[in-house]
């Protein structure tokens, strides 16, 4: 039997091809999708059509992944009963991709290519599914019908990339102003074409969830606009508890970046927070670059907790430059900014002693120097009511928040409970939050870091109050090698948290446990 013999044998078995997550690695996949295509009797037109779908698929698939160190595409090939079925699976973005915005050919002329990938995976194939687990992993299965009689006649421009007019590089200026409901495929658009190191929160990619959100006030939005153009730029307060807001979805057009524009929507975000009566505003910055730090600092945030692990490994990529990404390895940790607006909670508070003077050098930081400490609690038992607590997980970003709002008999019992889950799950990160203005928190810090938390700083709550956070890591080393900061105050909140994490050994070491 000769090779040609034996691979037509064996094309009933699935081929099971695993590559680098790199651009480099394309054609090998597309190479071998249009031999296995041959075999299987397409002709020449089909063969060309189904390596270009598969083409678009694992670029695709390098655009929305994280572009971690280690992450693998994995692209299967197998006859079904009248074709060829061709799959691309990979770790990325968990968006659902039937509520993305859709390509828009009247959009061509302002440079938006929003959706033409899967537009043409769809023209140059016979089905598509798109579909994402739930760990995460996202697949796109493509299938290829041979045809039964005679070869079905195709449109000879169908597959090829339509034109468009080069993208002007003299823009006239923009302009800022409040987003209305209306504008939310047009956010949903930029939000997609623009992400790179950031993964938000999946609603700012899908149109109808940001019209909700606009609708409902539950986001405040600001856009920069460009005529003849549209919408070049956003960011928004999102609404997280009473009297505290997020500063976040901020992302611009690369056409106008460093120009300012992130600046002016986030000065502009900032007096619409006052006018409004917002208390605190919070926001987070990835640290693998110092860039959002700036953003955040120049709207007048400064750090008070630090995150470790709390991000997927991400790559800054731009269309064309897969290939090129700056690979952070590991996880990513989140340095979190917040800014008092409103007058600060006159409630005392109740600091640990162990973390007393890091609490308040945090506090003097965000301009809460003379809040009244009551020091420690006096061994009080904890009321025999329930613990209040709120308890969120994504477990395909990997954290989890506990937020004890008010605790009571069981407090403790509480938090080794949702820790064990976290564990058990592996989740790389688990905050726990404890509110300052209460006299248990000390005992229940000192008694959580038993369990093998330790310190991140401090966040607030509702109307201004203040938590203590402490995070757990599992499964993850901190990597606090990478982590780049941008003032000096933030590098002394990393060597202490770093000092906290190095004297608790069982956060970091005990991974595995159950």
């Amino acid at each position: 039997m000769d090779r040609y013999s034996e691979l037509t044998l064996r094309l009933h078995d699935p081929i099971c091809l695993h590559l680098p997550a790199r651009e480099r690695w394309v054609g090998v996949a597309v190479a071998a999708a249009g031999e296995y295509a041959s075999l299987l009797g397409f002709s020449k037109e089909r063969v060309r059509d189904i390596s270009l779908a598969l083409d678009e698929a694992v670029m695709n698939a390098l655009a929305f992944g994280y572009g971690g160190q280690n992450d693998e595409l994995t692209v299967i090939m197998s006859e079904t009963g009248h074709g060829l079925r061709l799959t691309v699976r990979s770790k990325g973005l968990p968006l659902d991709e039937s509520r993305l915005p859709q390509y828009d050919p009247s959009r061509l002329g302002e440079g938006d290519t929003t959706g033409l990938g899967t537009h043409l995976i769809r023209r140059l194939v016979d089905q598509v599914f798109f579909s994402v687990k739930e760990d995460g992993e996202r697949e796109v299965s493509m299938v290829a019908l041979l045809p039964l009689d005679l070869p079905v006649a195709r449109e000879k421009s169908e597959g090829d990339a339509p034109e468009w007019p080069a993208a002007n590089q003299s823009l006239p200026p923009q302009v800022l102003r409040r987003a209305a409901p209306h504008d939310a495929d047009a956010i949903a658009r930029l939000a997609l074409r623009s992400h790179g190191t950031v993964l938000f929160d999946e609603r700012i990619y899908y149109p109808a969830s940001v019209r909700e959100m606009l609708e409902t006030g539950e986001m405040i939005s600001v856009v920069s606009e460009v005529e003849g153009v549209g919408i070049t730029g956003h960011g928004a307060l999102l609404h997280l508890e009473a009297g505290v807001r997020e500063l976040t979805f901020g992302f611009v057009d690369a056409r106008h970046q460093g120009k300012g524009c992130s600046w002016g929507l986030a000065d502009c975000l900032m007096r619409i927070a006052a006018e409004r009566g917002v208390r605190v505003v919070l926001a987070s910055a990835v640290t693998s670059h110092v860039r959002s730090q700036r953003s955040a600092l120049h709207a007048g945030l400064r750090e008070s907790a630090l995150l470790a692990a709390a991000g997927p490994a991400a790559s800054v990529w731009s269309e064309g430059s897969a290939d090129k990404a700056d690979v952070v390895p590991g996880r990513i940790a989140d340095l979190v900014f917040v800014r008092c607006l409103g007058e600060p909670d006159p409630s005392p508070v109740y600091l640990p002693v162990r973390h007393k003077r890091m609490i308040e050098s945090i506090f003097a930081n965000i301009g809460l120097s003379h809040l009244p400490d009551s020091g420690a609690s006096h061994g009080t038992a904890l009321p025999s009511t329930p613990t209040i607590l709120e308890f969120e997980s994504d477990f395909k970003e990997g954290w989890t928040f506990i937020t004890i709002s008010e605790p009571g008999r069981d407090a403790l019992a509480q938090i080794e409970s949702h820790l064990k889950t976290s564990r058990t799950r592996v989740t790389p990160l688990t905050v726990l939050l404890l509110p300052l203005d209460n006299g248990h928190t000390p005992e229940l810090s000192e008694a959580a870091e038993k369990l093998g938390f330790f310190f991140a700083g401090i966040g607030p709550s509702q109307e201004g109050r203040m938590n203590l956070a402490l995070q757990f890591l599992c499964g993850v080393e901190p990597d606090f090698q990478s982590i780049q900061l941008h003032t000096a105050f933030a590098r002394e909140l990393l060597d202490y948290v770093r000092s906290c994490a190095a004297q608790n050994e069982l956060g970091l070491g005990d991974v595995g446990a159950s």
